[in-house]
């Protein structure tokens, strides 16, 4: 995938990067007519190659736009920010990435919903669950499963916060979870959300998230190492993308200063994050969802507002 020589001029020229690259990636991710969610595997797995390709080529002419993911993503997260407003009701769903809301675009029903506002904003760092929460302090109704969603009250007064895509995209070892294909994931994941916006009797919901992801179902997906670079990452992060800087000790620290100055890794506070799409293998790991580190796909995460017609 090459970049057009016009995307750069507007990258350039533009006093929002983030933005340009925002509206490029949605292009990547749109999607035509699909009315079922069958064989998304393949529409996701063309889509995901695109995008680290995009990535790649900006990490390499355009290095400095991780600073500005850094910066806005440290200073402008957007769960501290959002507060209900009357008749509106704010639904969080965990993991939800640009690939996910544009699929919604698919599904929503034009005569029963009007899309009033979609815009973009930035996960906490690391961009993990946990680490939102810790930045999101307001209380919240937890949905983890669709039968959760017959105890919301029908005028929300607290934000809803919905444990999918997430919690069913991290497969675990077989024999200890079922394991769901991806189609299955978002069906449940759609299917959930459509029943929590049945139920709640507001005119306006606005659907965001906490963290996006990557998604490496195979080659082509990520960024590669040499055999000696992926033995260090593996041996610093395991199977994690991110590592608090109070558990390494000083020949790690070393090392990841040495990554540091070639593009790998970079130091955020407590915490030393991954960049890009590098990738290494791992012991135990079985899923091809990761989130933690620091690349466009993790940090930047929709929002959309929607009026009940």
């Amino acid at each position: 995938m090459m970049i057009e020589k016009n995307f750069l001029v507007k990258l350039v020229e533009s006093k929002n990067p983030i933005e340009v690259i925002w509206n490029k990636l949605n292009e990547i991710w749109k999607f035509g007519r699909v009315k079922k969610l069958n064989n998304i595997e393949q529409l996701y797995l063309e889509r995901e190659k695109k995008s680290c390709k995009f990535e790649e080529m900006l990490s390499k002419i355009f290095f400095e736009i991780y600073d500005e993911l850094i910066e806005n993503s440290t200073r402008n997260i957007f769960l501290k920010k959002i507060s209900r407003k009357n008749d509106e009701a704010i639904i969080i769903m965990d993991g939800f990435s640009i690939r996910e809301i544009n699929l919604l675009f698919t599904q929503l029903k034009s005569e029963k919903y009007a899309i009033d506002d979609y815009f973009y904003s930035f996960s906490a760092l690391p961009s993990t669950t946990e680490i939102a929460r810790k930045a999101f302090y307001q209380d919240f109704f937890s949905v983890t499963r669709k039968e959760d969603v017959e105890r919301l009250p029908s005028i929300p007064e607290k934000i809803i916060w919905c444990a999918m895509p997430d919690i069913l995209l991290h497969s675990k070892q077989k024999g200890r979870i079922e394991l769901l294909s991806l189609d299955d994931c978002l069906k449940k994941t759609f299917d959930t959300l459509f029943s929590i916006v049945d139920k709640i009797e507001v005119e306006e919901i606005l659907i965001t998230s906490d963290h996006g992801y990557l998604y490496f179902p195979e080659y082509g997906t990520w960024w590669d190492t040499t055999s000696g670079i992926e033995k260090v990452l593996r041996r610093i992060f395991g199977g994690e993308r991110f590592k608090e800087v109070s558990k390494l000790d000083e020949k790690m620290l070393k090392i990841l200063e040495k990554l540091s100055k070639d593009g790998y890794v970079t130091e955020i506070k407590d915490y030393v994050l991954v960049k890009g799409r590098w990738f290494w293998s791992s012991k135990g790991r079985f899923s091809p969802i990761f989130h933690g580190g620091l690349s466009f796909m993790e940090c930047l995460i929709p929002v959309i507002k929607l009026r009940r017609m």
